[in-house]
């Protein structure tokens, strides 16, 4: 297991972007969402709250374009939020408000925002009851108009998802990672208000295997959340 263990920390570093190495959300799947979504975003105008914000990661990515509308950087973790601050301070960003708060319990009013990120979050969501009451309260924040981006770990790949159940034996950090199917993903969304406007797959190489899928979520108009 030893050895399991350091070849995959290995790996996983050789793969890491050099700007990322170290960090508990760096990676390789993790940086290419990340930079995905930063493309998509730049056309929508804001405000918008990057929820999970972690080490703001993403925040760096999309330095150039939140320039323009407010930002908010939304994290349970006061630790963490600290090395956002740092991060933010780092590149000049100014407009990015820091927030301790939870994802089932946000404090912004209803329908203010034009778009939520939730990124590499699902995977750690065990529950689709918890799930659903974060999606729900995404619902409730964003305008009737609203985006949500977010991303889950696909299950269409079984030997990934295999990977992704035993990844306690390799990656102390992670005592698992959730897999959930499209079909499940599109029911959990209309189910709290939302429909899949837009699915991507992150891998650039056999995309229909890839195991990270990034979703364009429109809010279903006069849907309120929870």
């Amino acid at each position: 297991m030893f050895i399991l263990k350091k070849i995959y920390g290995y790996l996983h570093s050789l793969m890491t972007p050099l700007d990322e190495r170290g960090e508990p959300s760096g990676g390789y799947y993790e940086s290419t969402i990340r930079r995905r979504v930063a493309s998509m975003v730049e056309g929508i105008p804001g405000p918008l709250a990057d929820v999970g914000c972690g080490e703001g990661l993403f925040l760096g990515i999309l330095a150039e374009s939140v320039r323009r509308y407010p930002v908010y950087a939304v994290d349970i973790d006061k630790e963490i939020l600290k090395k956002t601050r740092g991060r933010l301070k780092k590149k000049g960003i100014k407009n990015v408000e820091l927030i301790e708060a939870s994802a089932e319990d946000l404090p912004f009013g209803d329908r203010t925002m034009d778009v939520v990120t939730l990124l590499n979050i699902v995977l750690n969501i065990e529950t689709t009851e918890r799930l659903k009451r974060i999606l729900s309260e995404l619902a409730r924040v964003l305008k009737d108009d609203g985006v949500l981006i977010m991303d889950y770990r696909s299950s269409r790949n079984r030997l990934i998802s295999l990977l992704y159940k035993y990844t306690r034996l390799y990656d102390g950090s992670v005592a698992s990672v959730v897999t959930r199917s499209a079909c499940l993903m599109a029911d959990i969304a209309r189910e709290t208000g939302f429909l899949v406007e837009e699915e991507i797959n992150a891998s650039g190489f056999l995309p229909k295997l890839s195991p990270a899928v990034i979703l364009k979520l429109k809010k279903i108009e006069g849907r309120k959340g929870k």
